[in-house]
């Protein structure tokens, strides 16, 4: 956001940051010259350094020395921007001291007869880490000297400020605790952040890919979802998919280099595969993955009964098994006279493979033996049984 509000040449600024004698013409501060609202930042992550300059004069800031060179400067995909600062300690009048708070200043409602800010709307800087654990006069609880504004709190190590592209000069309020102890009110300064555009260097990260199979091991006829996502590198990523049969030599190209980065694979036969996944950048560079997937046949129920005809008061002995699927089986037995309509239960899923029904009465009756893996895929087989007197 633009601030429209004057920026004051200061002739003279007492170190407590009291105002001296102003020039009669101010002029107008923005918070974007004319070159830097030029620049268009292409997404991605940069080193730039930056000053803190005083709120009326091209004057460094006491300030500017608890601020690190250079910063990082990210702009998302979206063009959106923020610049992040590694923050340490700096000595005034001797003392070592710490940076409390910074806010961005995002509007000027009023200020004094000179352009000095008397109410404003801002947002806080976003701490992103803190100096825990280090106390001094100013935030330690047991201090003669605590400061209420920090007071049990950790000074800011690393401070995240939201800045439009090309923003290079913005309005900021700091309060230094060491600054308000020399005089109250002294803490809470205006100060300019100046971003340094001509020293912008992109930060070239190694080009990653994260990548991953929908399944390491399904089921013949059904299909595998391979994604992948790429990170660093010089962006515009592409991706190629590639798939073979682990016992052969050359791959089937799914997908050659180009933005989709999902594509859905059926195998053509029930053995072991190979899965390659590339993501390359606008340079060129290359990284892969491989997966393997086991394709298993599809689920078979090959449960058997002993023997087709008993006598009445003897067992239908049941032997359940199975084939293919993708393992870890479970079975069911129901059964019931042929010509009742309800099942009666034997057995809910269970690994147990071997059971009996003993009838009670002699009559036809029908098997039903279930089995299930762990995908849930279930496959049954009936038998008839004739139980005699």
């Amino acid at each position: 956001m633009k601030i429209k509000t004057a920026r004051c040449i200061i002739a003279a600024v007492l170190a407590i940051g009291m105002a001296g004698a102003l020039p009669a013409a101010p002029a107008v501060f923005t918070g974007m010259t004319a070159s830097a609202a030029d620049i268009q930042t292409a997404p991605g992550k940069y080193t730039v350094n930056i000053r803190l300059e005083q709120f009326g004069s091209d004057s460094l800031s006491m300030g500017n020395a608890s601020m690190k060179n250079p910063a990082t400067l990210i702009v998302d995909a979206d063009g959106t921007s923020r610049i992040e600062i590694d923050m340490q300690s700096l000595k005034y009048l001797g003392r070592d001291g710490y940076l409390g708070q910074l806010r961005k200043v995002t509007k000027v409602i009023s200020e004094n007869k000179y352009h000095y800010p008397t109410e404003i709307e801002t947002v806080d800087a976003e701490v992103l880490e803190e100096y825990v654990g280090v106390y001094d006069a100013f935030n330690d609880p047991d201090s003669t000297a605590a400061d209420s504004n920090v007071v049990g709190k950790w000074y800011p190590k690393k401070l995240s400020i939201p800045v439009e592209n090309g923003e290079d000069d913005i309005l900021v309020q700091v309060y230094v605790p060491v600054m308000e102890s020399i005089m109250t009110g002294g803490g809470t300064k205006f100060a300019r952040l100046v971003i340094d555009y001509s020293t912008l260097e992109r930060v070239v990260e190694p080009l990653e890919m994260s990548a991953e199979v929908s399944d390491t091991s399904i089921v013949f006829g059904h299909s595998l979802t391979v994604s992948a996502s790429a990170q660093g590198g010089t962006g515009d990523y592409t991706y190629a998919f590639y798939y073979k049969k682990t016992t052969d030599r050359s791959w089937t190209i799914k997908q050659s280099f180009n933005s989709n980065s999902t594509v859905s694979i059926t195998p053509v036969k029930a053995v072991e595969y190979r899965v390659c996944v590339k993501a390359k950048d606008s340079a060129g560079t290359i990284v892969k993955k491989y997966f393997n997937v086991t394709v298993n046949p599809a689920l078979k129920n090959t449960s058997e009964i002993l023997s087709d005809t008993v006598r009445y008061g003897d067992k239908i002995n049941i032997k359940a098994s199975a084939q293919g699927g993708t393992g870890g089986y479970t079975f069911a037995v129901l059964y019931k006279k042929t010509t009742d309509a309800k099942w009666l239960v034997k057995q809910n899923y269970s690994s147990n493979t071997n059971i009996s029904i003993r009838p009670a009465k002699a009559a036809d009756y029908q098997i039903c033996i279930k089995v299930k893996d762990t995908s849930g895929k279930i496959a049954r087989t009936y038998y008839d049984v004739k139980v005699t007197k």
